[in-house]
């Protein structure tokens, strides 16, 4: 068994934000991820006041719905911001 070295390095990484997107396709994307986040955040909120507030409501199904729905909020909350940043800094660096 034969082991190699592969002597390189690392890439440089600029310390300073570069926009890898044009003006025009930033404001696309705000505009759709705006309109997501908040179609996200009033369903969701929608679906766990409705089974939360009507005992009639409260099965094991729509509780599980109900932690689906507080999954999909966490999830809007969290990662839409930071992957509408990491698309208008990175673009399509990574693939």
């Amino acid at each position: 068994m034969e082991n190699y070295t592969v002597q390189s390095d690392p890439p440089q990484v600029n310390p300073e934000l570069t926009l890898r997107s044009s003006y025009a396709m930033i404001g696309v994307l705000s505009v759709f991820y705006a309109a997501m986040f908040i179609a996200g955040l009033i369903g969701n909120f929608a679906v766990l006041l409705i089974v939360l507030r009507n005992r009639h409501m409260r099965s094991v199904t729509n509780i599980f719905i109900c932690n689906l729905s507080a999954a999909d909020l966490l999830v809007t909350i969290f990662v839409e911001p930071l992957t509408l940043l990491q698309n208008i800094f990175i673009g399509n660096a990574l693939k």
